[in-house]
């Protein structure tokens, strides 16, 4: 069983301003060699669990694929190994891996950067990343969105400082609300998903509130289908 720590810190995740690139190194009798390559197979992404920042990702096929060491950076220049999750070998489907960064930096204004190094069963390799993770102080409400534009289903984050149940509404540009839910959410960081498969694209609002009419807006889009 996993220990998890009591410390609540709530993130947000972004992507580098820079582009996501596969960073590939080859071994050889002639010395190592590297080259960057675009990345355009794995998805990463990092959300919270439980004051614990978990890290996630997809390949499209592996070959010879061995194990992914996972690096972390309080710079986006230094890294260190925290972990190691085994590949699949060779595979043809999509497959998904997690790892859960149970030693996180615990400095509530920390920028915190995540890699990931894929090694085949040859040692050669590739980079996937970087990610940057905001740590942000625990009192603030906050949303973050996790794909935007949405197309088919939205998903966000949302932040808050205290169990408790909480009305969620998205709006159109006339003011009308397209879908309401209720949630009970809990401290810290909660996981909201909406279908939003009939929306016509364009730019919608989000509402939260609690019963004492606490909460946030904010905009998002959804893109065309």
């Amino acid at each position: 069983m996993r220990h998890t720590s009591t410390r609540t810190f709530l993130i947000k995740i972004s992507i580098v301003v820079f582009s996501l690139f596969l960073f590939s190194e080859s071994h050889s009798a002639a010395g190592k060699s590297a080259k960057m390559i675009p990345s355009n197979l794995p998805e990463f992404s990092g959300i919270i669990v439980r004051g614990v920042i978990q890290l996630n990702w997809k390949t499209t096929g592996e070959i010879k694929n061995d194990f992914f060491n996972i690096e972390r950076s309080v710079d986006g220049i230094t890294w260190e190994a925290i972990g190691k999750v085994n590949g699949k070998g060779s595979t043809s489907g999509i497959q998904s891996y997690e790892f859960f960064d149970e030693n996180s930096i615990p400095d509530l204004e920390a920028e915190l950067f995540y890699r990931i190094k894929q090694i085949d069963f040859r040692g050669d390799s590739k980079y996937v990343g970087p990610i940057r993770i905001q740590l942000m102080n625990e009192k603030k409400w906050d949303i973050v969105f996790l794909n935007c534009p949405a197309v088919h289903q939205l998903m966000c984050n949302l932040f808050v400082n205290k169990n408790e149940i909480i009305s969620v509404s998205i709006y159109n540009l006339m003011g009308q609300v397209v879908s309401g839910k209720s949630f009970e959410v809990m401290k810290g960081s909660n996981l909201l998903q909406f279908d939003i498969e009939s929306f016509p694209e364009g730019l919608y609002f989000i509402k939260t509130a609690n019963k004492d009419g606490k909460g946030l807006v904010k905009s998002f889009l959804i893109g065309s289908k």
